[in-house]
């Protein structure tokens, strides 16, 4: 399920959760929620979308402090921080910005620095060749950035697939260990085909052939602004699957060293659930399960209302608290009927394929 090369490197992230909690403005409402995520839900990760930003930089921190002192069985070992380079940020200036950046988190590295493809402003016009010593030039910068030991692991964001040919060619000592891209969502009945878009499937073979993990910006609003046709069937299949997660039941093991039977079962049923009972959770659990490392987005980058940026305290129950990691949340007293009860079975990866259509930006 993991992003693991043939040769034997493993994901970025380790196995840690998959859904990184998404920041690209400051707000208290963020702060406060971030928190909660990170000492009572199951977030173990931070995907810093707004590097210039010093509020969202300095919010990180202190609420990375706030945490470790009202659990002392955290540390920063435990968290994933993972950020894009600024739009601005020219080659020279990476090093540079990468430290500043450090500063103001007061940590000594970052654990995965993805190069945004806006960073490094190639004119439509440009020949390959030219596109090609710009990307080479640029990658040069970020290996040298993780030679100082500044970050940990490096990755691109928004590339073509050509772009990292072009790296992998020429510098095969020192891969991208993540590909990011933006997702979006076409409905399986349009005849239209959306520009620069690439199926999701297409993008996420490419990305894991290469030994690299998947991180994918999901705008999951737009679910709810599909067409209605198409809107209505997803609902329904989200429906279903729901009910039959509902009828799954599990035994639980009963301990007692003075029964002669040290070791008991009793059924239960998966009635009361919380897990995979909306069709946010099922869409969040479906990409994980094909590999990809999610960071939820309310709205693409195009909204211009700050509002519609940051996600309301129910979304973020249902993504860092109803949705339990299938591989690290199960209680050890507790041994499924059914090994993995918690993820989709195969025939519902199945219908969602043909209910959604997701694709990626850019195209190959």
């Amino acid at each position: 399920m993991w992003s693991t090369a043939f040769t034997g490197r493993m994901s970025a992230l380790n196995a840690q959760q998959r859904i990184l909690f998404p920041l690209r403005n400051y707000s208290e409402t963020a702060k406060r929620q971030l928190s909660k995520a990170l000492l009572f839900g199951i977030c173990t990760g931070v995907a810093i979308l707004a590097p210039d930003d010093a509020n969202v930089l300095r919010m990180v921190h202190a609420t990375l402090q706030i945490v470790y002192a009202k659990n002392a069985l955290l540390s920063r070992t435990q968290f994933a921080i993972v950020m894009e380079t600024g739009v601005q940020w020219k080659a020279e200036q990476l090093h540079d910005r990468v430290k500043h950046t450090l500063q103001c988190l007061q940590l000594p590295s970052i654990d995965l620095l993805l190069l945004n493809a806006q960073s490094l402003s190639i004119p439509e016009s440009s020949s390959t060749s030219e596109r090609k010593r710009i990307t080479l030039h640029y990658w040069q910068q970020m290996i040298a950035i993780q030679s100082a030991g500044l970050v940990s692991h490096i990755g691109v964001s928004d590339f073509t697939f050509q772009q990292v040919e072009f790296i992998l060619t020429m510098f095969a000592e020192h891969p991208p260990t993540a590909f990011a891209l933006a997702a979006s969502v076409i409905p399986s009945s349009s005849s239209e085909k959306e520009p620069n878009c690439t199926r999701l499937a297409t993008s996420s073979s490419f990305a894991h052939g290469k030994g690299m993990d998947v991180i994918l910006r999901f705008p999951f609003r737009a679910l709810e602004t599909m067409p209605l046709a198409a809107r209505d069937n997803w609902k329904r299949l989200a429906r279903a699957i729901a009910q039959k997660h509902r009828a799954q039941s599990f035994q639980v093991a009963i301990t007692h060293e003075a029964d002669k039977e040290p070791f008991q079962t009793q059924q239960h049923s998966m009635g009361d659930t919380l897990v995979l009972q909306s069709p946010l959770q099922i869409v969040m659990r479906y990409l994980m399960q094909r590999g990809v490392v999610v960071i939820p987005m309310a709205s693409d980058f195009e909204s211009e209302s700050s509002n519609e940026e940051n996600l309301d305290d129910e979304e973020c129950h249902e993504l860092f608290y109803a949705l339990l990691h299938p591989f690290t949340a199960l209680t050890p007293s507790y041994s499924a009927n059914q090994l993995y009860s918690s993820v989709l079975s195969e025939e519902d990866l199945v219908a969602i394929d043909h209910t959604l259509r997701l694709g990626c930006h850019p195209a190959s």
